[in-house]
């Protein structure tokens, strides 16, 4: 394995231990839903990597005495020790870990970011059961609230596999163009000068807030044969 490759393999275990992190606090908070744990499911069979960096931080998670257990704290008896400086760093360690993940988990649920690198491609399962998948040198933003989930296609190309939700309708953001879909599977491909929409199932519905002649890309809607 040369140099690039260790790099590249330590980068997605990396990401692997950070989204883990994100995963456990999420899983033990208050809002646990199925949803929530169809999407971890998911997750875990993404990518080998993410299992075995969810049973890395579960063994952290679960050596701390009072972690929360599905929003629940644990309480444990035992006696009290006598001081001693390793279990204080120890105890401090995983105060921070805990910290830290709460933090991301936050962070992931509120605007979660997504990028490939050039010759790198990812599949992201979301919590409402829908997937993308991006391609190479490209970048999503999640932005899901209660009646609406908005995807920013900043960069790249991304297909979408859309759960059905009526109610929820489901927004791809590409430069100036709003690509909605209810329940439906397409692929958006975000260039300077264009943006091509390829419908594969279902139907979408595209939309402008460019200004006529405001030198936005072009946006073409095609359908895969």
């Amino acid at each position: 394995m040369d140099a690039a490759e260790s790099s590249a393999t330590q980068d997605r275990r990396q990401r692997a231990r950070a989204e883990a992190s994100a995963w456990i606090v999420r899983l033990h908070g208050a809002h646990r839903t199925p949803e929530l744990e169809a999407g971890f499911r998911r997750w875990l069979e993404a990518n080998p990597d993410n299992a075995a960096e969810f049973e890395r931080v579960t063994a952290v998670w679960e050596s701390a005495p009072h972690a929360s257990i599905a929003g629940l704290p644990r309480v444990v008896h035992r006696e009290r020790p006598s001081p001693n400086p390793r279990r204080f760093a120890v105890a401090a360690t995983l105060l921070l870990f805990v910290a830290a993940a709460a933090f991301l988990g936050y962070r992931l649920e509120q605007d979660p970011e997504y990028i490939t690198s050039i010759g790198e491609q990812r599949t992201v399962p979301l919590d409402d059961g829908s997937r993308i998948a991006l391609n190479s040198n490209s970048q999503v933003q999640i932005e899901f609230t209660a009646d609406k989930r908005t995807v920013r296609l900043l960069r790249g190309e991304a297909f979408f596999e859309v759960a059905h939700n009526k109610e929820r309708p489901f927004v791809v953001i590409a430069g100036e163009n709003e690509v909605t879909a209810v329940g439906t599977a397409f692929e958006v491909r975000y260039e300077p000068d264009h943006i091509d929409v390829t419908l594969v199932e279902g139907k979408v519905n595209v939309t402008s807030t460019a200004e006529p002649l405001g030198g936005a890309p072009a946006c073409r809607v095609l359908k895969r044969a």
